[in-house]
């Protein structure tokens, strides 16, 4: 989908990237669906369910990569509380949960291998095809009550509208087929006596047995809708980084469980914003421009500027609220540090 007509307001002044998307289910998945005896989500329960919903934000690999599979594995059994490993230094395949953004999480790359925004990478990460933003969700009975999958709606909104979408976690959005309970979107019944781990309990995480995501279940773990760019060729990386440093870029993800009747169950939302940095250009002898770099439109960052060997820090007096940059002079020092001091928040 090309996107260059479409930038926002927030955005005026970048070149479009090629293309971006976001999408939920997208890995091929059947719409075929044994059936299968058991309670379905029309059935009103007398009580309603109480929901613990949780999303972890991530930055994953691309579904290309040669660590897909592995790392939707590892993923998966995080989800499940197992130890897992966590870093991706030197393992593309790692579990990498993020709480702000770099503009290299979200870049995908087809026709040329790319990792966290370096063409053509090397070593352990030579076969890689860029990074995925990932939400992958657990939800959790807290009252013994079941609930279903495809009672849970999703929302990513963002401040570039091509990443804007609404779905279901149990709603393919590549073909509108269903998403059964599989390795990927995991559901756990505890039975007619509601406690876990006895005699009575159903695990539906098989590929080969799917199951009916509208079947009644007391814990879910999603393996998580997407979000990307995607760079064609390496001429594209540079509007896709100046999209996602912009000030003003967002992207938030919202997962919402409901009752037949609309009743919320649970829900749970994350909002993503670029990490703010600051550059420091020398102009000329004892004199610095100073750049606030992929802030969040609505913070305010406060500059500060210190001497070794004291560790004394005296604010540049100016104040921020949307980006741009400065000159300063700063005599009789040949060495000048500076820091960003967050002073408000939207």
């Amino acid at each position: 989908m090309l996107v260059g007509a479409l930038l926002g307001a927030a955005l005026s002044g970048y070149a479009a990237p090629a293309s971006a998307g976001t999408e939920n289910g997208g890995d091929g998945i059947s719409s075929t669906v044994p059936a299968v005896q058991a309670p379905s989500i029309a059935k009103k329960s007398v009580q309603r369910a109480g929901l613990l919903v949780r999303i972890i934000p991530t930055s994953s690999v691309a579904r290309s990569s040669p660590n897909y599979a592995v790392n939707k594995h590892i993923i998966m059994r995080g989800l499940r509380g197992e130890f897992v490993g966590m870093n991706r230094t030197d393992n593309p395949a790692a579990w990498h949960k993020i709480g702000y953004l770099e503009w290299s999480d979200m870049v995908v790359a087809t026709g040329f291998n790319l990792w966290r925004g370096q063409p053509n990478p090397s070593g352990a990460f030579a076969g890689e095809f860029g990074n995925l933003l990932r939400f992958p969700v657990t939800a959790v009975s807290t009252n013994g009550v079941p609930f279903a999958a495809r009672q849970g709606e999703i929302e990513i909104q963002s401040s570039f509208v091509p990443l804007n979408f609404r779905g279901n976690i149990g709603i393919n959005s590549s073909t509108g087929a269903e998403i059964p309970y599989q390795y990927i979107l995991q559901g756990w019944s505890y039975g007619g006596d509601r406690a876990p781990d006895t005699g009575d309990d159903a695990k539906y995480e098989s590929d080969t047995s799917p199951v009916s995501s509208s079947v009644l279940v007391h814990q879910l773990r999603s393996f998580g809708a997407t979000s990307s760019f995607a760079a064609a060729k390496v001429a594209d990386i540079g509007a896709d980084r100046n999209a996602t440093t912009a000030p003003g870029f967002f992207v938030s993800f919202r997962v919402t469980f409901r009752d037949a009747d609309g009743t919320v169950l649970g829900s749970d939302a994350v909002l993503l914003t670029t990490a703010p940095r600051l550059n420091v250009r020398l102009v000329e002898k004892d004199k610095y421009a100073l750049d606030v770099i992929g802030q969040p439109g609505g913070f305010g960052y406060q500059i500060l500027y210190g001497f070794l060997p004291k560790e004394i820090w005296t604010p540049v007096p100016v104040t921020y609220g949307a980006g741009g940059s400065f000159t300063n002079e700063l005599r009789h020092h040949s060495v000048a540090f500076f820091r960003l001091r967050q002073t408000a928040a939207p």
